[in-house]
């Protein structure tokens, strides 16, 4: 990989002023943003930031390396083309993990659309055997998984590339009085119990209990499993309770529907792969990324 993936952190970093908001806009913890920081400027042998009471400032080697980023992008992008193109003829075949609650059909819309005119890549399409193990998988039956992530506490094994976002939304039987709404708010379910994964695993699920409890005190919560699967919705279809889900479930389970969430988290999505992948992989990855900053 010509271009370091720690110079778009320095980027975010140098750009908001904050680790906190680079961590934020790059779907990172603080604690890796400062990783990062910290592995750059040891490689570079200079310091990179001042920290003050209005944020982070550019030292003067910072500002020289924001000035000369832009440059050394273009350059970067430019041999990359070239190693690529004398190597045309070679094709590496990627393997997609893909499931019912992980469809992948978003990122080879994606594809299609911009990304596949890179003809070195050939894209294949393998089912998860089992989801609850879907990361562990990972170099052994699949390369890369293409879905919804929310992983943050295996960041250091792997590396997720955002593509686009979902909306979240209210998995109901079809029988239920709220089912045929168009969109809920959290409101809407005043005297209902949620079911909900378990805290602890999704910084984002464990913002919107904690909302919840604050805002919707009426509003009783169950946990499910981290790791959503059909049993999940098998659940939600028997027991009549409605379930926080996500508007890629929408056509899981014949019994239910899914009502559009009006409050406004997202869930990101994109392709995951694991830091030990083979060359081929990191290359598809940033070929990947690199075509969605153009």
């Amino acid at each position: 990989m010509i271009y370091e993936k720690k110079l778009d952190t320095f980027l975010a970093a140098a750009e908001s002023g904050s680790f906190n908001k680079a961590a934020e806009k790059l779907y990172l913890t603080h604690t890796a943003v400062m990783k990062q920081i910290g592995q750059l400027e040891q490689s570079l042998g200079v310091k990179l930031f001042e920290r003050s009471s209005h944020g982070l400032i550019l030292t003067k080697a910072g500002r020289c390396l924001m000035e000369e980023l832009p440059e050394y992008l273009k350059i970067s992008q430019k041999i990359e083309n070239r190693i690529r193109k004398a190597g045309e003829s070679q094709k590496y075949v990627i393997r997609i993990g893909v499931s019912f609650l992980y469809p992948g059909h978003d990122f080879t819309d994606l594809w299609k659309k911009t990304i596949g005119r890179d003809r070195n890549f050939e894209l294949q399409m393998v089912s998860i055997s089992n989801d609850h193990k879907r990361y562990e998988d990972l170099n052994r039956e699949y390369d890369v998984l293409a879905g919804p992530y929310n992983a943050e506490q295996k960041e250091k094994e792997l590396l997720f590339l955002k593509t686009g976002e979902y909306g979240f939304s209210i998995t109901l039987p079809e029988t239920h009085p709220l089912a045929q709404r168009r969109f809920l708010r959290f409101s809407d379910l005043k005297g209902e119990t949620l079911l909900i994964m378990k805290r602890g695993t999704s910084s984002i699920n464990d913002e919107i209990r904690a909302w919840i409890e604050k805002n919707e005190p009426e509003i009783q919560m169950e946990d499910v499993d981290s790791n959503y699967d059909a049993g999940t919705f098998n659940r939600c279809a028997r027991e009549g309770k409605p379930l926080l889900s996500l508007e890629c479930w929408k056509k899981i389970h014949p019994l239910l529907v899914n009502v559009r969430l009006k409050e406004p988290w997202k869930m990101p999505y994109g392709i995951v792969m694991r830091q030990d992948a083979p060359p081929s992989v990191c290359c598809f990855f940033e070929t990947v990324r690199n075509d969605l900053m153009l």
